[in-house]
């Protein structure tokens, strides 16, 4: 069968729809443009409004594709607005279930085997062909159990739970096996993770220890994690095993505004998160932070924009992902009555925005004359411990996948990545 996986959303999304091309592949699947397939399967995102917007524009085109494949939508969007997506088409069909949503395409009775579909064409492409040799995400975690104000995902995901240790194990093996040489652990709230293990019971920590005891994985990197969940075991977890663990961590802080924070139900203060900051860089001196950061929340004074945009400041983050605040139906910051202009939303993005590149530059001069391992993503870029791009003149004869030790020349401050040759 020729089947086709879209993906939006965020990286726990992309994981997803990982795991289900290798899925697919493992029963004997091709996996193909969407042009050109029987199955097409949508995992969708439902962060914003835009993302639900963009979800049912995308089922729209691929319902109406010249060869009216199946389109099997799944994801946050398809649990919030089942009979909506339905609704597009009368080739559209919604999954709820992700577990069950391979097993039941692979059983469709009237869509022949790859082999019969390929009989006529055997140019078909394997678009998962370069898989192992990137940087892939392992699921460990999903749902979430806080209720931050802005946000409508712990609907759609459900309350927070955690993956079988031994079944996290094995995925890493296979992944190992295949040529990956650096995983990403990912969840929806990852700090959250528990498991057990042969009688004995495990964190985020413990689960790290494990991986590294019991897989080859030459690097293992830790997703966005929340702040009150880097706390000093795993802090001092993360510096035992500096060499075998990416030098870097996205701790997610929104705001360093504690009013706004307040406003968002988040439950730390930004005394706790630069606690975190300083501990971090304490026992792991040359780590990277990276962060997210919301502007314009309902309510956010001039005042509390120019806390947060002065504590990232003295944060020094190599990275902040900024995101505009955008109003989202079904959440307690939605039926605020104090939502701001548009206007000053762009001007604060438009700051943070600038303020990042400022800080990726800083960071990225801090490193020059040093050395990283670096994976190789695609030809002559890489992707450092630290986690900037890298930009290499000669390969040296290694392969896309290989993890190979680097110094940094110079930062390019315009294309805002390091410059870098192969020792």
């Amino acid at each position: 069968m020729l089947v086709s996986v879209q993906n939006l959303g965020c990286k726990v999304n992309r994981v997803e729809s990982d795991d289900f091309i290798y899925q697919l592949e493992s029963l004997g699947h091709s996996i193909v443009d969407a042009e050109r397939a029987d199955v097409v399967i949508v995992n969708t995102c439902s962060v914003t409004q835009e993302a639900d917007k963009k979800t049912r524009k995308l089922i729209r085109q691929l319902a109406s594709l010249h060869q009216h494949p199946r389109v099997y939508v799944t994801g946050c969007s398809a649990v919030l607005h089942e009979a909506e997506l339905k609704a597009l088409g009368d080739n559209v069909y919604v999954e709820l279930s992700k577990a069950e949503l391979i097993p039941h395409i692979d059983k469709l009775p009237e869509i022949a085997p790859v082999s019969t579909a390929l009989a006529n064409d055997e140019k078909v492409e394997n678009k998962s062909s370069s898989m192992a040799f990137r940087r892939l995400g392992i699921k460990i975690q999903d749902g979430c159990d806080n209720r931050c104000s802005y946000c409508i995902i712990w609907k759609a995901r459900g309350a927070s739970r955690s993956v079988d240790v031994v079944s996290i194990l094995s995925r890493i093996k296979q992944a190992v096996a295949r040529g990956s040489k650096e995983l990403v652990l990912t969840g929806i709230n990852i700090g959250a993770f528990s498991g057990n293990y042969e009688g004995k019971d495990l964190d985020l920590s413990d689960l790290i220890e494990l991986i590294l005891e019991q897989t080859e994985l030459a690097r293992l990197r830790i997703s966005s994690i929340e702040p009150l969940d880097v706390h000093e075991k795993l802090i001092l977890t993360l510096a035992r095993h500096h060499k075998r663990i990416a030098s870097h961590i996205h701790m997610s802080l929104q705001s360093g505004s504690d009013a706004t924070l307040r406003e968002m139900d988040r439950i730390y203060t930004s005394e706790q998160f630069r606690a975190r900051v300083e501990a971090l860089r304490h026992h792991i001196p040359n780590i990277a932070l990276s962060t997210d950061v919301i502007v314009g929340f309902p309510g956010e004074s001039d005042k509390d924009f120019e806390e947060s945009y002065e504590f990232c400041k003295e944060m020094a983050f190599s990275k902040i992902h900024v995101f505009k605040y955008s109003r989202r139906e079904g959440t307690v910051a939605a039926d605020r009555k104090d939502q701001l202009d548009p206007k000053i939303i762009n001007e604060r993005s438009l700051r943070m925005r600038e303020l990042s590149d400022t800080m990726r530059a800083k960071d990225g001069r801090s490193r020059v004359g040093q050395r990283e391992l670096v994976l190789l993503e695609h030809h002559g870029i890489g992707t450092t411990s630290s986690y900037h791009k890298l930009k290499l003149a000669d390969m040296k004869g290694h392969q896309v996948g290989d993890l190979v030790l680097c110094e940094f020349d110079f930062f390019d401050e315009e294309k805002l990545c390091m410059m870098g040759h192969i020792l």
